[in-house]
């Protein structure tokens, strides 16, 4: 329910239930752990969502930890039913954990994150783990850092292009935004600042697709031109 009512834009509703599902499963597992424990780390993960879009950042990060301590812990008994679940888990902790402090954690939950996918066949959930662990790299990251981010989000585009290529309507806007990820790190190099500009371009064509992204094309656009990124030729 609450990620249907995010959906809808309804983001205050989508919080408050996301909190009340994580109370009752909190009351349930109290009776009855081995049969609620699942519910109330799928509960924690979707309040921790609801909480960093609300910029509850902090609060989001403790939902987040708690999830995977929890599918860490069901993973370890089954393997086959919950790896992919702490797999997300993992790379939602690692996206709201973008204090400086908290720096080694995230990297540790996106790899962690990233080589559990790797052995799946979702090649969205792949591209999430991808773009999630490039942020962490390049958040205070050295030379060598930045240069694994970049290999990391050419992956990403590559995997969400093949996901747009076989379904436009799914996955039009995930390859746009992988594409806008790509060009923040390419404008850093005037070796490739040419290709973040076409990188840009190509995502507002793929975001007038999707009616729902026209504050993304308009962001673009107002990138482009700010000459925030060289033109073309230049």
């Amino acid at each position: 329910l609450s990620n249907r009512l995010q959906e809808k834009g309804r983001l205050k509703e989508a919080l408050a239930t996301a909190q009340e599902s994580v109370q009752v499963y909190r009351e349930l597992v109290a009776e009855r752990p081995g049969l609620h424990l699942p519910n109330l780390a799928m509960a924690l993960s979707t309040l921790a969502s609801r909480l960093g879009e609300d910029g509850q950042r902090v609060d989001a990060v403790k939902a987040a930890r708690e999830s995977v301590v929890i599918r860490r812990a069901l993973a370890k008994e089954q393997p086959g039913v919950y790896r992919a679940k702490l797999a997300l888990s993992l790379n939602r902790l690692a996206y709201y954990l973008t204090d400086p402090k908290e720096r080694e954690e995230a990297l540790a939950c996106a790899r962690d994150s990233l080589a559990i996918r790797e052995q799946g066949n979702d090649r969205s959930d792949l591209a999430s783990s991808l773009e999630t662990l490039a942020s962490a790299l390049l958040r205070e990251g050295d030379q060598d850092e930045r240069a694994e981010a970049l290999r990391h989000a050419r992956r990403a585009v590559d995997l969400r292009r093949e996901v747009a290529l076989g379904n436009p309507k799914r996955g039009n806007a995930p390859y746009a935004d992988s594409l806008v990820k790509l060009a923040r790190i390419l404008v850093e190099d005037a070796a490739t600042a040419v290709e973040s500009r076409e990188c840009v371009e190509k995502a507002i064509e793929l975001y007038r697709t999707v009616p729902e992204k026209a504050q993304a094309v308009a962001d673009c656009e107002r990138i482009l031109q700010g000459n925030q990124l060289p033109l073309k030729g230049v």
